[in-house]
């Protein structure tokens, strides 16, 4: 998290040209990088004017539920948990850490100015399509502007990839990118972190005011 927040913002603003205001800053991210890009939002919301997330891989609020609704983390998810959270698993910093519990305890002040947009389709092969529903019922029952859609028929990346002619697995990350090359060039640059299946694109000062647009 310090990465992102505290590194990377650093060493962006001491190498290029920056517009210094939160409103010029956007945080996005697919799957993994989803839950990171909506989870450090969310701890940080006057660091950016932006957030999106798309097929978040968003946990259920009570670890005792975690096997219960995704069973596949017994065979697949288990080892990656228990390397986050500890085995056994350590609740306390579970809940520190858990984008639906982060979300409400949110200060709606704070995130008056922050522009959440996240995604998800009904098909999503890990469930995660449940926990983002979870997400927006609970920023819509605190009266916190977001935009929300949830996808008919759509799989984990569909979302991101409908219309883009990139196939699932290999081209995830350019599609992410488009998203921010597309929009007014206002000067600055974007960067885009992908490691251990966790795509986050940070950008900076480009891609707010088109972001913005598809928000409001």
């Amino acid at each position: 998290e310090d990465l992102v927040t505290k590194d990377l913002l650093t060493h962006l603003e001491a190498t290029w040209r920056l517009a210094p205001e939160r409103e010029k800053r956007a945080l996005m991210g697919v799957s993994m990088g989803g839950y990171g890009a909506l989870k450090i939002a969310f701890k940080n919301p006057m660091l950016f004017g932006t957030v999106a997330a798309h097929s978040s891989a968003i946990l259920p609020d009570d670890p005792k539920r975690l096997m219960e609704e995704f069973p596949w983390l017994k065979d697949r998810g288990g080892r990656l948990l228990a390397s986050v959270f500890g085995e056994p698993l350590d609740e306390e910093k579970y809940h520190a850490e858990n984008v639906l519990g982060l979300a409400a305890g949110l200060d709606a002040d704070k995130l008056e100015a922050l522009k959440i947009y996240f995604d998800c389709g009904d098909q999503d092969r890990y469930g995660f399509h449940r926990t983002n529903q979870q997400l927006h019922e609970l920023l819509d029952g605190k009266k916190l502007r977001h935009s929300w859609r949830l996808v008919e028929g759509g799989g984990q990346f569909a979302v991101l990839l409908q219309g883009r002619g990139h196939t699932e697995h290999g081209q995830r990350h350019a599609a992410l990118l488009e998203l921010a090359q597309d929009a007014p060039d206002t000067g600055a640059r974007a960067v885009l972190v992908d490691a251990f299946h966790a795509h986050v694109a940070f950008g900076v000062g480009r891609g707010v005011e088109h972001f913005g647009q598809e928000l409001l």
